[in-house]
């Protein structure tokens, strides 16, 4: 019998059934997502999960470049349906909007999520909206403060400084739009249109209203040009839109998702949807019952922060960690030399741990009796307590990666707050855990969570894990969507009224339930 597969369409968020063996074009046909009179609607990229190999290798060789096949191009003419996966489609569907009108008509555009630990950057060609080229660089900033308030309050301190942080961030922005430019061969003056995502911290550095009393206004799309915010590489002239944030909380990138996961339309379900954006703030949206209800929680290690060995999914860092027997298998991003452990392989390791009896209810990194020799040597004792060796160094990468106590309590605390924060969403639209239909998970990498492990750390509500859809950088495809087509800026605007923050300081289900959430269920 053949095998059911979940195939999810990004960037709107369409999850669809298919058998293993289908055709993934006749499918999108059928769905009614591509049309025959479009060839660019052939054209996905494979976020998760696998498809069948081409059926003619040299008509994908002919449709894409070398560099857009290393990111996992294809055909969905030549592909068959091998599994669950997640796919982006190069053109983005905009069926739910009333008009459509395009943010400019010619030459190029960028979409960018300026993230607090990652940039993600996309290039666009605004006459078919073809396949955007995405880039993703680190946040320079992070260098002088890790997260976005302390960001804030190093601005404050005086206008050396601000100056400093706006450099930093303009460098960064620049080097995006160059090397972009430069993969598509063309001009960074051909760019015609910008738009920004980040948090509110964030984009108030960037504009330099940082001052108590002068930050920039809620719940209205920023209109500004490259001079104004002196971008030097585009044309003086060129626009550029900030999608809006609805509290300094929920900034522009918060916006931006909810428009990707398309909660907007979910707010009148009775059942619930959840969207879970994990960086170094957490920030969870509840949509149904009439509310569109948000909140915040720190969370560094979901981007690396916090942690010994930690960094953002870059190539070399471990996205997933099996212990099987005496050996330690190791995935990492395009299967490069081990250098660093991102948050996807940071909670794959835990949850290994935890299989293999390496890790107690508390969190706590236990030698257990019987381990295999090689496993039981990785086990080394420090100044700060115990730790376990992934990946010894060599010649190529002279550290060792290994996780440690401190390492394994930042993971608790994080994914302690997660959950609560979910609870607490839930209470407040008087939900229960039977009232769930979807969650989505989102993150700036591509290295995504698997729900299986998310669901046996106890990071989310426990749900059946078909409802948990990953849907990748929610936030930069909103600034994407956004760019193909300008009413999803009045839809942002919605969004940003809508919205209302919960908070949690004072929340005693949080509370209660975070505490709880810290440890592990090891009997599972």
């Amino acid at each position: 019998m053949k095998k059911l597969c979940t195939i999810t369409i990004l960037p709107i968020n369409k999850t669809l059934q298919a058998y293993e063996g289908d055709s993934l074009y006749t499918l999108l046909l059928v769905e009614g997502l591509i049309t025959p009179e479009d060839p660019s609607g052939n054209k996905l990229r494979l976020e998760k999960g696998s498809l069948s190999p081409a059926e003619h290798p040299e008509a994908e060789e002919a449709a894409f470049t070398s560099s857009e096949q290393a990111e996992d191009w294809v055909l969905a003419s030549e592909r068959y349906i091998a599994g669950d996966a997640v796919l982006s489609m190069a053109v983005p569907q905009t069926t739910t909007l009333d008009k459509q009108v395009p943010l400019v008509d010619k030459g190029y555009a960028m979409a960018i999520d300026i993230g607090t630990g990652t940039i993600v950057a996309g290039l666009s060609n605004l006459e078919n909206m073809h396949i955007p080229i995405l880039t993703k660089i680190a946040n320079s900033q992070a260098a002088i403060a890790l997260e976005a308030d302390e960001r804030l309050a190093y601005c404050r301190a005086s206008e050396e400084q601000l100056q400093q942080m706006q450099a930093l961030v303009r460098k960064d922005l620049s080097y995006a739009i160059h090397k972009l430019c430069r993969r598509e061969g063309i001009k960074s003056q051909w760019i015609n249109a910008l738009v920004l995502v980040g948090n509110y911290y964030q984009i108030a550095i960037l504009l330099g209203q940082v001052a108590k009393g002068s930050m920039p206004e809620l719940g209205k799309v920023i209109r500004q040009t490259a001079a104004e915010l002196q971008l030097e590489r585009l044309e003086p002239h060129t626009q550029i839109y900030i999608l809006p944030a609805s509290s300094p909380e929920l900034g522009a990138d918060t916006s931006a998702a909810i428009l990707a996961a398309n909660l907007l339309n979910k707010i009148n379900a009775e059942k619930i949807s959840i969207l879970i954006d994990l960086g170094m703030r957490g920030e969870l949206i509840a949509a149904g019952r009439g509310k569109l209800l948000g909140t915040t929680v720190p969370a560094l290690p979901f981007e690396g922060g916090g942690l010994s060995c930690g960094m953002s999914a870059r190539t070399g860092a471990i996205t997933a960690v099996y212990l099987e027997d005496d050996r330690v298998i190791l995935s990492t991003v395009r299967d490069a030399r081990p250098v660093g452990i991102c948050a996807a392989g940071m909670l794959s390791a835990v949850d290994s741990l935890i299989k293999q009896g390496m890790l107690d209810s508390e969190g706590r990194l236990i030698q257990p009796d019987g381990l295999s020799e090689e496993l039981a040597e990785r086990f080394r004792g420090t100044m700060s307590g115990r730790e376990f060796v992934l990946s010894y160094g060599d010649n190529k990468f002279p550290h060792d990666i290994c996780i440690n106590q401190e390492d394994i309590n930042q993971i608790q605390l994080a994914k302690g707050a997660v959950f609560a924060a979910c609870k607490a969403l839930m209470a407040a639209l008087e939900a229960s855990e039977e009232d769930i239909e979807e969650i989505f998970l989102a993150d700036a990498s591509s290295a995504t969570i698997r729900p299986d492990v998310a669901l046996g750390l106890g990071l989310l509500p426990p749900v059946d894990a078909s409802r948990i859809i990953n849907i990748g950088n929610a936030a930069w495809q909103g600034a994407y969507l956004a760019l193909s087509n300008a009413s999803y800026l009045e839809q942002s605007e919605k969004i940003a009224t809508l919205l209302e923050g919960l908070d949690l300081t004072s929340d005693l289900i949080y509370a209660e339930e975070f505490i709880n959430a810290m440890n592990f269920d090891i009997e599972r």
